[in-house]
């Protein structure tokens, strides 16, 4: 589990790309659950108790501690595999799960200053993590995370450091920490760049995991997070930011995808060699963006293949530049030969010039 290709990519977006909200002062490691996301699970809602009642979680960062993924903010917990892996719980730590947890926390803390650090989790955890935190770090599980006497520490903890924080505006806050929670989403998805351009202007409306990014007090729509994925599904306007910074392409030949949800492989003539099975693109032709979707392939499997779906689309780019949602068709329902043809063009190689491997 622990060098699955999946739980490493996780590892390191969260340790080259992801940022931490920038309005976050106080970092609380959790543990995490068996139920996922951990938010569902009994122990958690005892933990969200203690946060609400503190009157300051607009201003906190809840990240949980786990193997073997290291550690998972709250708001990647959406996101695949933290949202379904499953690992026994023995209650030590090996030495190699040590060393991840030990990385990502390095990793978070160069990335963030925090005022105040708070562990919530057992004593055997905090031993390994102890000489990476602050002097002033507060431990509050003595018992057992979820007995009452810890939860009821943990809020003490947290009422504690609201007067060390001086007036807070936590209404204030907390409507602008959901647009900070996205761009950190998007900073895990895409990149610090991107996710600034992302929300730059935008506003952020809806509550987890239905959260609307958008601009000109919604006439224009960037993306959306849903429950089956976890990260932002983008519509043309944030898939032209992709095409902007050269990111996650997919170009095809001179023809636009009509309003089915599938493009074929077969219709591909190149794809940045970053993009894997599973991530958002932009669908190209030249400097033109046709549609944006989510690949079904890596980037050399849909270049050199000639079956086969290459992106489940989202959106389309009509014949007057406007933007038709795809069509979803049944799971034993196939495109039209007629349409099909259309994506019959000729198969050449990726044509980014990056030098990053295919991952």
């Amino acid at each position: 589990a622990l060098a699955m290709p999946e739980v490493e990519a996780f590892r390191k977006a969260f340790r080259d790309g992801y940022e931490p909200p920038r309005s976050a002062k106080v970092l609380v490691l959790l543990p995490c659950s068996q139920r996922k996301p951990y938010k569902l699970s009994r122990s958690h809602k005892f933990f969200s108790r203690a946060l609400d009642d503190s009157g300051i979680r607009p201003f906190v960062h809840e990240v949980m501690i786990t193997s073997p993924l290291g550690l998972v903010p709250r708001e990647l917990e959406e996101t695949y595999p933290a949202n379904q892996y499953d690992i026994p719980v023995t209650g030590h730590w090996m030495r190699d799960e040590e060393s991840i947890v030990r990385a990502q926390l390095a990793a978070l803390l160069d990335k963030h200053e925090y005022s105040h650090v708070v562990v919530h989790s057992g004593q055997a955890t905090f031993d390994v993590l102890r000489d990476l935190l602050p002097e002033n770090v507060r431990h509050t599980c003595l018992k057992h995370p979820t007995s009452v006497e810890d939860c009821a520490r943990l809020k003490e903890e947290l009422i504690r450091i609201k007067g060390e924080l001086g007036t807070v505006d936590a209404w204030r806050a907390g409507k602008d920490r959901k647009l900070e929670d996205l761009r950190a989403l998007a900073t895990f998805q895409f990149g610090v760049a991107i996710a600034d351009d992302l929300v730059a202007g935008a506003i952020a409306h809806g509550r987890m995991p239905f959260v609307k990014l958008e601009r000109k007090e919604g006439e224009i729509q960037i993306g959306m997070t849903t429950p089956d994925r976890g990260v932002l599904s983008l519509t043309l306007e944030g898939g032209k930011v992709l095409a902007k910074h050269g990111r996650k392409r997919v170009f095809i030949g001179d023809f636009k995808p009509k309003g089915t949800s599938t493009l074929f492989a077969v219709g591909v003539e190149g794809a940045d060699p970053e993009v894997r099975e599973g991530d958002e693109v932009v669908v190209m032709h030249k400097d033109e963006v046709r549609a944006v979707g989510v690949a079904k392939m890596s980037a050399e499997s849909m270049t050199h293949l000639k079956r086969g779906v290459a992106v489940m689309l989202r959106h389309t780019a009509s014949s007057d530049g406007k933007e038709n949602k795809a069509v979803k068709r049944a799971p034993n329902q196939t495109a039209e030969p007629a349409e099909r043809a259309e994506q019959v063009v000729s198969v050449g190689s990726a044509v980014s010039s990056s030098p990053e491997a295919s991952r």
